[in-house]
């Protein structure tokens, strides 16, 4: 299922690009079908009964990284007694990408372990004490900067 009229006029408020001059409908239509979530009912996008719901944040972030990308060359100078901070257009796009990416949905993933693997790992390693229950694992982290 495609992104709708509605996911895209969304998208577009997010990324500050009201005109399709940067990208067409279709370009955002692309980067907004590679984030598709379960919808509402619990159905999952590969079922035929899934509404298209997306996750805009996570498209948002892609679309402001890749401004970010296209606006690193960007750099500073003064010239006839002005003083032009075009590095700041970077990090803009940069804080924009960490904005929206600290709120995209969270994912999680599977480890399956090989049979053999369970059976060494446990007569070894696990009863050496140095692996405990308690060890935590964290998805969808954005690192801050250092000045933050």
């Amino acid at each position: 299922m495609a992104a709708s009229a509605a996911h895209i006029a969304e998208l577009r408020d997010y990324i500050a690009e009201p005109t399709d001059d940067t990208y067409s409908d279709d370009d955002l239509s692309t980067v907004i079908e590679k984030y598709p979530l379960i919808d509402s009912s619990g159905n999952e996008p590969d079922e035929t009964d899934w509404t298209a719901t997306y996750d805009l944040n996570a498209a948002a972030a892609n679309l402001w990284g890749r401004k970010a990308s296209a606006l690193a060359a960007m750099y500073d100078f003064k010239a006839d007694g002005g003083d032009f901070k075009r590095s700041q257009l970077y990090e803009n796009a940069k804080a924009q990408a960490r904005y929206y990416g600290s709120r995209r949905m969270p994912s999680s993933f599977s480890v399956q372990t090989p049979r053999h693997f369970e059976r060494d790992y446990q007569s070894t390693y696990w009863d050496s004490g140095e692996v405990t229950l308690e060890d935590t694992y964290i998805a969808n982290v954005v690192p801050l900067d250092e000045d933050e």
